[in-house]
């Protein structure tokens, strides 16, 4: 895996920059901000990171 870049930031999370990406420990309302993400998306506002899934660690996968 490539070098992990800790964040500022991350105050319910740990948040690291690996690559191209934001990775973050998943939150309680996890599922409903990847479902907001994906909406965003779908209707091609680009105000917001992509959720790109889970990566091997568990943790939310970001734009």
């Amino acid at each position: 895996m490539p070098d992990e870049e800790p964040l500022p930031g991350g105050f319910v999370t740990d948040v690291v920059r690996v690559g191209g990406t934001v990775r973050r420990t998943p939150g309680p309302n996890a599922d409903r901000v990847a479902a907001l993400l994906r909406h965003l998306e779908r209707v091609g506002a680009d105000l917001a990171p992509r959720h790109l899934g889970f990566d091997e660690h568990g943790r939310e996968v970001l734009s």
